[in-house]
């Protein structure tokens, strides 16, 4: 993965991310990725309970969301993750966004494995909206 360049001077300095991705490798990746663009606390979690646990601990500035987990989709936290006013985007293998209940296909989705410039330029859209707001 090349994370050298900082795409439009995008950066995610100080900011707190989450990943909820259920393959630790992948999960792994981008949390080095999110890191390697300035993130200062990037946490991760493997499942549903996990991650709303941790989303009701901690603040998050932005949330990468795998859509399926374990078989299970990971609808519960992206509604969670709506309904606290934390931006997120959708990362999936799949190429369809049918899988999405109609109220989330709103929500940006990059497909695996992920673009890491385009990933950092939606992470920072997004972020950048949710504080306009």
């Amino acid at each position: 993965m090349n994370t050298g360049s900082k795409s439009q001077g995008h950066n995610l300095d100080g900011l707190s991310l989450i990943i909820v991705e259920d393959d630790f490798v992948v999960a792994q990746s981008l949390s080095d990725l999110l890191e390697a663009f300035g993130a200062a606390f990037v946490d991760m979690a493997s499942n549903i309970d996990q991650a709303l646990k941790k989303i009701d601990q901690r603040s998050f500035n932005a949330a990468v969301l795998d859509v399926n987990l374990l078989g299970g989709n990971v609808e519960p936290v992206a509604l969670k993750l709506e309904e606290i006013g934390v931006p997120f985007l959708f990362v999936t293998g799949y190429a369809s966004r049918d899988m999405l209940p109609p109220e989330l296909q709103k929500h940006p989705v990059l497909l695996k494995p992920v673009n890491p410039d385009e990933m950092l330029d939606l992470l920072c859209q997004l972020i950048e909206q949710t504080q306009a707001d």
